[in-house]
């Protein structure tokens, strides 16, 4: 009988051994979801941050854009009233060059009935001589 609990025993030692096994195989994957598991916690402080700075990042191009249409609508609206200035003025320069257009017209015109009458003087004198 001793023989059976001999074997017995070896029995139990090896179960022994196979549950030090498991024990330390336990272990090792214990160690290893703490290590995932605080790893996972940096990924979510790492993506609680990086989604915090996207926001930021959101705000400030939303505001951004704001500031660049604001400032596109104030030059389109200087240069419609710079256009409307600059019209007004050649409208008054082409005016103006109408006005002197007019009067040099008219004064070519005086100039060329003296010439006419000029001519015909001179003609006269020399028919008289």
């Amino acid at each position: 009988m001793d023989e059976r609990f001999d074997r017995m025993d070896e029995r139990f030692d090896r179960i022994d051994e196979r549950m030090d096994g498991m024990d330390r195989r336990s272990d090792s994957m214990d160690g290893r979801l703490d290590r995932m598991e605080n790893m996972m916690v940096q990924l979510i402080g790492m993506v609680g941050t990086n989604n915090a700075e996207l926001q930021k990042v959101k705000i400030e191009l939303s505001s951004t854009k704001q500031e660049l249409q604001q400032e596109i609508s104030d030059v389109k609206r200087e240069l419609k009233a710079e256009i409307a200035e600059t019209r007004t003025e050649l409208g008054d320069k082409i005016d103006k060059l109408v006005e002197g257009q007019d009067r040099h017209e008219h004064i070519l015109e005086i100039l060329a009935k003296r010439s006419i009458e000029q001519e015909s003087y001179i003609e006269r004198i020399l028919r008289s001589r």
